[in-house]
């Protein structure tokens, strides 16, 4: 849902990783590996990276204080 928390939660992850090139390559990488590791359905692939991508949501938190 717009401005919902889970699009706000995007919106940090994407400004983190503009803001951290070397994040954004991490996590190209990371979703290039799941798709090599056969995670090919939406859901699959969403579980596969979740972990990931709670790490970097917390970390865009606290880039912003």
């Amino acid at each position: 849902m717009w401005n919902g928390e889970q699009w706000i939660n995007n919106l940090l992850i994407r400004n983190y990783l503009r803001d951290n090139p070397h994040v954004a390559k991490q996590y190209a990488e990371k979703k290039l590996n799941a798709i090599h590791k056969g995670y090919t359905t939406l859901l699959s692939y969403s579980d596969e990276k979740a972990d990931y991508v709670s790490n970097l949501l917390e970390q865009a938190k606290k880039s912003i204080g």
